[in-house]
């Protein structure tokens, strides 16, 4: 399996055995007596195993900071545990939906400790998803209240945004269903007037 310093084979008597993935190629001769000698050659392929990453699934309310994205394993050699380096990383995005979150820069690394070789692995990576969820907005509605005046009175909302869309409704079709309109109710005369509001 190898040479000295002046290219000539080194022979031993011990047949070589190889752990680590790789290809070995070895050399074989035989002696017998009464027989010309043998010499053959040939190489021990060791592929690397598979070890399964899956990262895990998370979830977060829009609006907030993503959660710590995470994964397991398996498929480690007897009580190998890997190393790893870098980090897994998602299709990019904030709006509400679901993003699929991919190997990023997770690599692979050698662990002393357990003997585990990260040459002697390959990774087959499952990808996993970050859910964004619609966030719960907090608005609240009060009607306006006062003495005939002449003036209009109206609903006053707290809690909404530029952008937001704002729809109002006072009444409803023949079927019972709300009739939606984006202008705002206003009432001058003395009474009562329920609105229904939807941001």
């Amino acid at each position: 399996t190898e040479q000295d310093d002046e290219g000539d084979d080194i022979w031993t008597l011990t047949p070589p055995t190889y752990t680590d993935a790789g290809e070995y190629p070895v050399k074989v001769k035989v002696e017998r007596a009464n027989h010309d000698p043998w010499e053959g050659a040939a190489t021990i392929v060791i592929d690397p195993a598979k070890l399964t990453v899956t990262a895990a699934d998370k979830s977060k309310v829009f609006g907030e900071a993503d959660p710590t994205l995470t994964y397991g394993y398996e498929g480690a050699v007897g009580d190998e545990e890997p190393g790893f380096t870098g980090d897994l990383s998602r299709v990019s995005g904030e709006d509400v939906g679901r993003y699929e979150i991919g190997q990023g820069t997770l690599l692979l690394a050698d662990d002393e400790d357990s003997g585990f070789k990260a040459d002697n692995y390959t990774i087959e990576y499952v990808p996993g998803e970050l859910e964004i969820t619609a966030a719960t907005l907090e608005i609240e509605a009060e009607g306006e209240e006062g003495t005939y005046d002449g003036t209009e009175y109206g609903v006053l909302l707290t809690g909404t945004e530029d952008g937001d869309t704002i729809w109002y409704s006072t009444e409803q079709d023949d079927e019972g269903d709300d009739i939606w309109t984006l202008t705002p109710p206003t009432y001058t005369d003395a009474g009562e007037y329920p609105v229904k509001v939807k941001v």
